[in-house]
């Protein structure tokens, strides 16, 4: 969240308050935009995400003034970052939860691993304790997507190539997507038939 001048801090995903959202402009600028309506994070993403926007993510200390500027001094409103406290050991993410009631407790606070009981219901456990295990292999996938441009910058400028790379793995973490890499290839143009023929 984002409090009183601009100042952030974690609050429990469950409250209801304002948000901000944002987009990328073509020309590569974020519109921000404030929304008044009190929601929960995950329904404020959604909500942004209606309108084609998602929750703002604030990359300096200008774009965060931009930001505190819009809500109402006193307001707290939601901002995009968001921290997961249980991510899978391979370091991939997913919304898919099974805890049994009353789980995760961490008592004494020091359960930081989750095991799963007879009726395959979680529970997080301190580490060092003892179980048998399942493990798992995932095969690396690799995708090539091809892209055409229509414009009139220089795509062998290093600077432009990195600014592309950075939207393209900013939209995939928006999307849910963790452990990629992204390179880029440029292809030589086709040349064009010098001579045209009349059938």
């Amino acid at each position: 969240m984002m409090g009183l001048e601009g100042k952030w801090f974690d609050k429990n995903c469950g409250a209801n308050t304002s948000f901000v959202c944002y987009n990328v402009t073509q020309q590569n600028k974020k519109n921000y935009m404030y929304i008044s309506i009190a929601k929960t994070w995950p329904s404020a993403r959604e909500h942004c995400i209606k309108l084609s926007m998602d929750l703002a993510v604030i990359e300096n200390s200008e774009e965060n003034a931009e930001v505190s500027s819009l809500k109402p001094n006193s307001d707290e409103i939601w901002i995009g970052l968001y921290r997961v406290p249980w991510t899978w050991s391979d370091k991939s993410q997913s919304s898919f939860k099974n805890w049994q009631s009353s789980s995760p407790n961490d008592p004494q606070g020091n359960q930081h691993c989750v095991v799963e009981n007879n009726l395959h219901k979680w529970d997080d456990d301190i580490c060092t304790m003892n179980y048998v295990f399942i493990c798992h292999q995932v095969a690396k996938l690799r995708t090539t997507v091809k892209i055409t441009f229509l414009t009139d910058v220089d795509l062998t400028d290093s600077a432009i190539n990195v600014q592309i790379l950075q939207q393209l793995g900013a939209k995939l973490t928006n999307q849910g997507l963790t452990d990629f890499k992204l390179q880029w290839k440029i292809q030589p143009k086709k040349q064009e038939n010098e001579e045209n023929r009349e059938t």
